[in-house]
Formats: C-alpha cells, sequence, structure tokens
C-alpha cells in the first residue's frame, strides 16, 4: 500500500474506535499512532465513556478532520458501551480497535488490511508486545508477555481472558461485524465482553487470520499499582519514549522483542494465557473444566462451561470488569444505559459537531 497522504475527511476505508475516558495524556500517543500509520485512508471515532472536558482538547489540538469525538451522556465503565456505539456509527468496509492507552507500530493498518485481502479472511488479530512501563526509566523494554501467533478463535474457549487481548490488535470486515452483533454488556456475562464478542465470532462462522509481526503495544501500569485508585490519571514513565522508537526505529524495537520470545521459548513455563499459570481457585477449575470437549460442545449449543465454573467459585457476572475498574478508578462497576440511548446521543453529536451521523 505504501505511505499515502492525508485522506479527506470522508468515511475512508477503515474506522478505528477507540474507547476512553479521562486519559488525555495516553489518549494524545494513540492518536499519534494512528497519524504515523503508513495506511492513511481512515477515519477515527474517539468515544468518551461520558469524559470530562481534557478529552475534547486533546482531539480538538490534532485538528485533524478524520478524528471525530462523540462523549457519551452516561457511564459505561468498561468498553462494550463505546465500542459497540462505534460499531454501529461505522460505514467503512473495515473496522478496527485501539484502546486509548495503546500504540500502534506504522504498519499495523498496513499488515491487517493486505493480510484481511491475501486470505479472504473476516478478521485480523495481530500480536501484541505487553510492556511494564512503571520500570521504563531504563533503556531496555521491560516485556512480560507477547501474545501468540498461533490464536484460534476456539482458543478463546479455554484460555484466559487476556488471550485475544488487547482489542487494539483486532482488524475486522465491517459486514462481520455486524454480523456478530453489539458488544454485550460485562454484568449481563460471567466472561469478560471481549471473550464474548470472540465466541461469538466462533459461532457465526469468522475466519481469523494472524501475522507473526508485533504491531502493536500494551503498556501494563495499572496492574502494579493496585493499592492507589489515583494510578489511572498517572502517565506511565517511559510510554513517550516507547512511542517515539516504534515510530523511528520499528525493525529495533520488533527485534527485542523477538529476543525476548526466544529465551522464553526454552523455559517450558505456560504463559500469562494459560490458566495454568496461575493460582486460585477459579483459575484451577477452568483449568480442569475448559478442554476440547467442552469447547465443542459450546460450540454445538452455546452453553459455556465457563459459567458453572464461576458460579461453583463464589462469581457473579461482571467479576472480572468489577474488579479491574475498582482496581483502576476506585468506582463501582455501573448498569450500562441501553445501547440504542447511547446511539442516539452519539448520532445527534456527530451530526451536531460534523453534520455526520
Amino acid at each position: 500500500m505504501g505511505l499515502q497522504s492525508q485522506a479527506s475527511a470522508g468515511p475512508g476505508t477503515i474506522t478505528i474506535i477507540t474507547a476512553t475516558h479521562n486519559r488525555p495524556d495516553a489518549l494524545r500517543l494513540a492518536i499519534s499512532s494512528v497519524l504515523n500509520q503508513t495506511h492513511a485512508n481512515w477515519r477515527l471515532l474517539v468515544v468518551g465513556d461520558h469524559c470530562d472536558p481534557r478529552t475534547g482538547a486533546v482531539i480538538a489540538a490534532f485538528g485533524d478532520p478524520r478524528i471525530h469525538y462523540v462523549n457519551l451522556p452516561h457511564r459505561c465503565g468498561e468498553q462494550s458501551g463505546p465500542n459497540s456505539v462505534g460499531m454501529a456509527l461505522a460505514r467503512t468496509p473495515f473496522t478496527a480497535f485501539l484502546n486509548h492507552d495503546d500504540l500502534w507500530f506504522p504498519d499495523h493498518l498496513e499488515t491487517g488490511l493486505g493480510r484481511l485481502d491475501e486470505e479472504k479472511a473476516d478478521f485480523f488479530a495481530g500480536r501484541a508486545a505487553f510492556l511494564e512501563t512503571g520500570a521504563a526509566e531504563t533503556d531496555d523494554l521491560v516485556i512480560s508477555d507477547v501474545t501468540p501467533d498461533d490464536r484460534s478463535l476456539a482458543g478463546a474457549f479455554v484460555h484466559t481472558p487476556a488471550y485475544f487481548e488487547p482489542v487494539s490488535t483486532w482488524i475486522l470486515r465491517s459486514e462481520a461485524c455486524r454480523r456478530v452483533g453489539p458488544w454485550r454488556a460485562s454484568t449481563e456475562l460471567y466472561r469478560t465482553p471481549l471473550e464474548d464478542w470472540v465466541l461469538r465470532a466462533w459461532r457465526t462462522g469468522l475466519k481469523l487470520v494472524g501475522e507473526e509481526r508485533v504491531s502493536v503495544i500494551k503498556p501494563r501500569l495499572l496492574a502494579r499499582l493496585a493499592a492507589d485508585v489515583k494510578a489511572y490519571d498517572r502517565h506511565p514513565p517511559g510510554l513517550d519514549r516507547i512511542a517515539d522508537d516504534i515510530t523511528r526505529a520499528p525493525d529495533q524495537v520488533r527485534s527485542g522483542i523477538a529476543s525476548w520470545l526466544l529465551d522464553r521459548s526454552v523455559d517450558g513455563q505456560p504463559g500469562g494465557f494459560d490458566y495454568r499459570a496461575d493460582g486460585g481457585e477459579l483459575h484451577a477449575r477452568a483449568a480442569r473444566m475448559l478442554t476440547p470437549a467442552s469447547a465443542e460442545d459450546f460450540h454445538r449449543t452455546g452453553l459455556d462451561v465457563m459459567d458453572r465454573v464461576c458460579r461453583d467459585s463464589g462469581q457473579a457476572c461482571g467479576h472480572v470488569l468489577r474488579w479491574a475498574l475498582g482496581r483502576r478508578t476506585g468506582e463501582e462497576l455501573p448498569e450500562r444505559p441501553a445501547l440504542t440511548t447511547l446511539l442516539e446521543a452519539a448520532r445527534a453529536q456527530l451530526q451536531a459537531d460534523f453534520g455526520d451521523a
């Protein structure tokens, strides 16, 4: 595809959906990684989860007509609402997602769109390197994990929720998104909304394609600062440097990741996407009961043994994201407003601000 000139403010080839809530410094870097893409025929739709004015100010400062912003009138506390709104508003052949604190390598869109075309696939899931940015004052990449390059939609059934994380690795045909449907709220699910969407994609029959090269950086600062609920507002040390590195020297960054993977491949330990690698009663039960046989039962019937695993362990629907939101911001997970309400508000904002809904 090659480097393209800036596209017009029209719909473009691909809609990028970024769900955000009050992380303006991180959002600035995420948007910059979109602007650095070799495929420039995109439209970025930032969907605020009831954000304060700082988010709008960061977006306005870019002054790029391809970037649109809607701020939802109600807090969802999770991505399922903003992502579903963004999917419904997309009117391009392809849809991608980018978390507000993740970063794309410059060739991410070009690579994913190329792979979808080559394989006539519906769903591209690239690879991400998870970085411990809290320790990034050194010159070394502090890598905690890298997503497997041999993922399958069926594999999401037996692996941890992180198996298809982050959503920033995803590029889909928009028609395929419509076939699977909106993201379900976490309060309706024992699994995470992301897991649920991937498993529905499997049952819908989407064709998945991947790529060996890493094209996404996923910072992990907040997990290390669980005792400080204000950590959500903290800009991770070294994140600006990492963003600069993947723009100026992507091959060097990938070389460092490849070296880490080579070292990891000889230690023989299950990675962070395997229930055996983590302790606790819930994960022990999951490791025993989430088997290829129970996966096939789910694919045939839609009955998920993970529901039983969670109930037997005393977990309620939404337990993962309730825990995560509490650690990040100290909030209780709210009931998600009706999607029709959120979508009506978003369309009204787009029409008022851009003449486009």
